[in-house]
């Protein structure tokens, strides 16, 4: 579902999704799949899981902007519902430059080369 823009009670314009009923009729909730996991495959999750975190920190404590963004570029690349949003589409959403998402996106795929992801595609 793409993010589109909404307007405040104060009528400053913000960022807003629909919610997809229709994804969740019929649907009964998943059961927890942690405990099939191995130990082995629980530690190496966990390490992907800080690792993933980390990059979104960085310098954060100095750096609350890049936070914001790097937690962006991360829902973008994992969630399925960004899956058909451009990366013009989610700066406009959340009211940033594509520039700085396009920098720190070539950073992550440098960072977690192995993770394909939809918007992971280099133009030809």
């Amino acid at each position: 579902m793409a993010c589109e823009p909404a307007f405040e009670s104060d009528g400053h314009i913000v960022a807003s999704e629909g919610f997809n009923y229709d994804a969740i009729d019929g649907v009964e909730p998943n059961e927890d799949k942690i405990g099939e996991l191995s130990e082995d495959q629980y530690r190496v999750l966990l390490k992907l899981f800080t690792t993933l975190l980390r990059w979104i920190y960085q310098d954060g404590a100095n750096n609350p902007e890049g936070i914001q963004i790097r937690a962006e570029l991360a829902c973008w690349n994992f969630l399925p519902e960004f899956k058909n949003t451009s990366l013009t589409q989610l700066s406009k959403c959340y009211g940033k430059h594509k520039q700085s998402l396009h920098r720190w996106q070539k950073h992550f795929k440098k960072t977690f080369p192995e993770i394909k992801t939809p918007h992971m595609q280099t133009p030809k």
